[in-house]
């Protein structure tokens, strides 16, 4: 009897733990769950923004190209402001984005550096 009661009492025991380790097991699965679907969200975000970023840049580049080719040619000895160009022109000009955007990838002087190498480079399969 007292046996019994002892044994009844560890299953007991084991029943309530057996149900808590449930319990606490989904409520890590709902977290693990909510902190994979955050991230999904902020990366569906950033590839759209960057994505959005990407083409507004094409956009502008290709507007201020065509301006670009509208300008006549001067023959002045003092050309107008059309012809000038101002002087931050080389650094922030639009026409010039793809360049900018190339020099950011291969420049390892950057600011914001994304190093990679060109993909028009000879690769050398021997060292590997």
């Amino acid at each position: 009897n007292y046996n019994n009661n002892i044994a009844s009492y560890i299953n007991n025991k084991r029943e309530l733990l057996k149900q808590k380790q449930i319990k606490d097991k989904e409520k890590l699965d709902e977290t693990v769950k909510a902190l994979q679907w955050k991230e999904t969200r902020r990366r569906d975000l950033e590839s759209s923004i960057l994505t959005q970023r990407l083409i507004n840049h094409k956009k502008d580049m290709n507007h201020s190209l065509s301006l670009e080719r509208l300008i006549k040619p001067e023959t002045s000895l003092h050309p107008s402001a059309l012809i000038l160009k101002r002087p931050g022109y080389e650094a922030t000009s639009a026409a010039l984005r793809g360049n900018h955007l190339m020099n950011l990838a291969h420049d390892s002087s950057a600011s914001q550096k994304v190093i990679s190498t060109p993909l028009t480079t000879i690769h050398n399969f021997e060292e590997f």
